[in-house]
């Protein structure tokens, strides 16, 4: 055959003893192998045949073993096939730039001349004005899809290359073909005998780390490339690991599917950023992107961890970067990254790590009112006096947010108690009031007193601090006793209540560190989230995310965590949940950092529920450090409309920006009560770390958090 190396013809293929051998081998003693077995026989050598991993790869291609020729990967294809076909420094090939660079340098090695004929501006290929051009090479090299340009050539245009050049050796590299709408061109190779198609497990297949390349051509060629090639190019631990995962055909598909979908994902969103001049179509798992400045582009990347590849000094790529499809996370990751780099280079604020987060929080001054009876005593003394309450006087020098509050104390006796059957009169304590409130004044703390028939009517700003009787039954049910404390409530003017403390400290501790609610707002191009919280409130949750099994368990988180929580969310369902789930878990995060503010006066640590026959432990630590224990599995692929697998990047997500350490185990048999239990352990530990502890204001030895 013309286009293969005359002298071959001589050249007598390596063999041994044992591939001579057709039998059954009992003993083997013709190798100089060391006899005594290891791991998995690796103290022989490989059958140098690799029949069944040839099977393996004939089936699908619809070929012969004798079609196929195995290498260590495509690139030692290339290099047995410029030897079968050229004598060294003799021979000549041809490529089409821009295109895999491997082809020209393997040639170079073995002293060929490399002719380019470059692409035309759509990075196709002109092969009439080609095959005009009379060009004389033994090997044509051609990628379909084409690296890095992700387009491809067509059937008709490669026939017309195989009948132009009958005595050339038309090489395709199919190493990306699996990801490509246009099928193998291996049908080709029983029509024309100077066809040769390059094929990899390192793509689609995803065993780069193994090495397997496979060339599919004629008999002839694939005899002369066995001639030239090394014995045992393959190990046998490499052909038993392609072979077992050859044969889960559909995982590679299912994974195939997803590249795809991602790639078309990532077209649409990076044509839409600002750095992004063109995206290229692409038939390949990756993507030509012309940027604002490939190098800016590339080094920005780099510092945020994120690897690509500069195409720029490639014919027709200036400003070009090569961007390979990732897993949904990764190229989630990127896209965020290329959404931090446009807006750095456009000269607006830099994002953080909650892009476009808007806080909005009240500063004014509010209004405390005090039932009298939270002040004062409920006996009088000697001299007909009504005293302050054991405490008040320490919890308001202790506090000292006489700046911060305006400090009111409801009077009128249609407002005042009656404790122990004892009549108390307006006037007993307009008089006690007189003379106290004189002390307290003389002490730099100013409250006013007011007839509660003029209290203010800013219900917003007003929160009125009261002191309630707590009923129990009594554990001696006989008696029917009832068993009553005090607890000081701080509601709002409506009645509503926001807290109950165990003393008037923690009241008014509560309430300095009660501000309003607070707004955070995010908008990205896949997502628009605004959340409304307040750590300290009443489990009154109205979560909207369009994903409905994610609703009721931000939900019981919000119930059971004794939260204020509104949460509206509006992102690219039609894709996929990931965004949505991850951008709601940032924003949270964000809002809780932001509530918690420096920490102080918090228990910090709060722990777990059970849920029917699930379990969960969920113990949060408040300190500032971020940091996710998971020990929770799903057999399930969703609950509900929700993906199990967001569940636990939900909480790693959360933990990132509200800065907390979270360790959550859970198990049980029904998934959806194990997610349950985890949202709702969630909850309560919140809760629990929550807990006001004024008198312990940094929540460390260390005195910091």
């Amino acid at each position: 055959m013309s286009i293969l190396r005359a002298d071959l013809s001589d050249l007598p293929r390596y063999s041994s003893a044992r591939l001579e051998f057709t039998g059954n081998v009992e003993i083997s003693l013709d190798a100089n192998e060391n006899p005594f077995v290891t791991v998995a026989g690796l103290n022989r050598y490989p059958d140098g045949q690799y029949r069944a991993l040839k099977r393996a790869l004939c089936a699908e291609c619809g070929l012969c073993e004798e079609n196929i020729f195995l290498g260590s990967g495509s690139d030692e294809c290339i290099d047995v096939l410029l030897k079968a076909t050229t004598l060294p420094g003799k021979g000549s090939i041809v490529v089409f730039p821009p295109t895999y660079s491997m082809y020209e340098v393997q040639a170079k090695i073995l002293g060929l001349t490399c002719i380019t004929w470059k692409r035309e501006q759509d990075f196709s290929i002109d092969v009439d004005r080609f095959i005009g051009a009379n060009i004389s090479a033994n090997v044509i090299f051609i990628c379909s899809p084409n690296n890095p340009t992700g387009n491809t050539t067509s059937v008709e245009r490669i026939k017309k290359l195989l009948a132009g050049f009958p005595k050339t050796l038309i090489v395709i590299d199919e190493a990306y073909i699996e990801f490509s709408d246009y099928g193998s061109l291996s049908s080709l190779i029983s029509e024309y005998p100077n066809i040769a198609i390059l094929r990899t497990l390192s793509k689609a297949v995803g065993l780069a780390g193994l090495r397997v390349g496979y060339l599919l051509a004629g008999k002839e060629i694939i005899e002369a490339c066995n001639k030239v090639k090394l014995p045992y190019n393959l190990s046998s631990v490499t052909e038993k690991i392609a072979r077992r995962y050859l044969k889960n055909r559909g995982k590679i598909r299912e994974q195939i599917a997803i590249i795809n979908s991602q790639r078309k994902l990532l077209t649409e969103k990076l044509s839409e950023n600002k750095l992004v001049k063109k995206v290229f179509p692409s038939e390949g798992n990756f993507l030509l992107v012309l940027v604002e400045d490939a190098k800016v582009c590339r080094s920005e990347l780099l510092k945020k961890g994120i690897v690509v590849r500069d195409r720029s000094s490639d014919y027709l790529c200036e400003e070009c970067i090569r961007i390979t499809i990732g897993t949904p996370y990764e190229n989630m990751k990127l896209l965020e990254a290329w959404n931090e780099i446009a807006e750095k280079y456009s000269n607006r604020e830099k994002i953080s790590l909650v892009p476009k987060t808007k806080i909005d929080i009240q500063r004014t001054r509010r209004t405390v009112l005090f039932n009298a009876a939270v002040l004062f005593s409920p006996e009088q003394n000697e001299g007909g006096m009504y005293l302050l309450n054991s405490g008040v006087l320490k919890s308001l020098f202790l506090l000292g947010d006489e700046q911060k509050f305006r400090l009111l104390i409801a009077l009128d006796g249609s407002k005042s108690e009656q404790r122990d059957e004892q009549e108390v009169t307006p006037e007993s304590y307009s008089a006690s009031a007189r003379t106290i409130l004189s002390l307290l004044t003389s002490q730099g703390i100013n409250i006013s007193s007011i007839d509660s028939r003029d209290m203010p009517i800013d219900s917003d700003r007003l929160v009125v601090i009261s002191q309630e009787k707590s009923t129990g039954v009594s554990e001696d049910s006989s008696k029917e006793s009832i068993n009553s404390s005090q607890t000081i409530s701080v509601s709002i003017q409506n009645g509503e209540c926001l807290y109950k403390a165990e003393s008037l400290y923690e009241a008014l501790f509560f309430v300095s560190k009660n501000t309003p609610d607070l707004s955070i707002s995010r908008k990205t191009k896949e997502t628009e989230i605004t959340c409304t919280l307040n750590l300290w409130g009443n489990g009154e949750v109205q979560i909207k995310t369009g994903i409905g099994f994610f609703d009721h368990m931000l939900s019981q988180t919000g119930f059971y965590g004794k939260l204020r929580l509104k949460i509206a969310a509006f992102g690219d369902l039609d894709i996929d949940e990931h965004h949505t789930i991850e951008d709601v878990a940032l924003v949270l995060g964000a809002a809780f950092d932001k509530c918690l503010g420096d920490r102080s006066g918090i228990r910090r640590y709060g722990f777990s529920v059970p849920m029917d026959e699930a379990i969960c432990s969920c113990v949060v630590d408040l300190s500032g450090r971020s940091e996710l224990v998971w020990n929770a599995s799903f057999k399930r692929e969703r609950i509900g409309d929700m993906p199990t697998e967001m569940i636990k990047h939900f909480f790693k997500s959360f933990t990132n920006t509200a800065k907390v350490n979270l360790h959550i185990s859970a198990s049980g048999e029904n998934e959806h009560h194990i997610a349950e239990s985890i949202f709702k352990a969630f909850g309560q530990s919140l809760r629990g770390a929550l807990r006001l502890d004024p008198l312990a204001m940094i929540p460390s030895t260390k005195g910091v958090l």
